[in-house]
């Protein structure tokens, strides 16, 4: 379990570490950034298409609450709220 956990610490730190020592063009400022944000559509789509009608309510009021807001942790307590609110009164 130790080198499993030393494994991951170590390829945790990697990424970072090398990332300081190279330039970055504003290009690859870009890419990484829109790199980021597809990563988390993919999670959230195919959350969608496995989940319910209760998870589709969720990230509509995620988004919904980000939209009006624009404050991330805003969404994340709307999406949150309205799974619970969800399972409370209508599981």
């Amino acid at each position: 379990m130790g080198v499993i956990a030393t494994i991951t610490f170590l390829n945790r730190i990697a990424g970072p570490f090398i990332m300081s020592r190279l330039r970055t063009s504003a290009r690859v400022e870009r890419f990484l950034d829109a790199m980021s944000v597809s990563v988390i559509v993919a999670l959230i789509s195919s959350a969608l298409a496995r989940g319910t009608i209760r998870e589709v309510v969720a990230v509509g009021a995620s988004a919904l609450a980000m939209l009006w807001f624009n404050n991330a942790i805003v969404a994340l307590i709307a999406g949150t709220s309205a799974a619970a609110l969800w399972l409370k009164f209508l599981a």
